[in-house]
């Protein structure tokens, strides 16, 4: 997948500066030109809906979402252990 993404000019690898056995995986500006092209509407037609939350009503979100999260995964560890 990354090198066809890389192909179309999409991402690009990038040595680690810590590890010289990595190699990162960047979006390009044709990547990130895209990606707003396809989800930019969503977040433009969307940030209403977060306005006049307050901060612990996004935070009490944020967590029920990494809960979920978390659930999915344990369950899918379970499912691919034949549990």
């Amino acid at each position: 997948m990354i090198d066809r993404l890389s192909a179309r000019g999409l991402v690009r690898r990038v040595a680690s500066d810590t590890d010289r056995r990595k190699v990162l995986v960047e979006m390009t500006d044709a990547g990130h030109e895209l990606t707003w092209r396809a989800y930019g509407p969503l977040v433009e037609e969307g940030q209403h809906l977060f306005r006049d939350l307050t901060v612990a009503q996004l935070d009490a979100m944020r967590d029920l979402l990494r809960d979920m999260r978390d659930l999915t995964d344990r369950h899918r560890a379970r499912v691919q252990s034949g549990g």
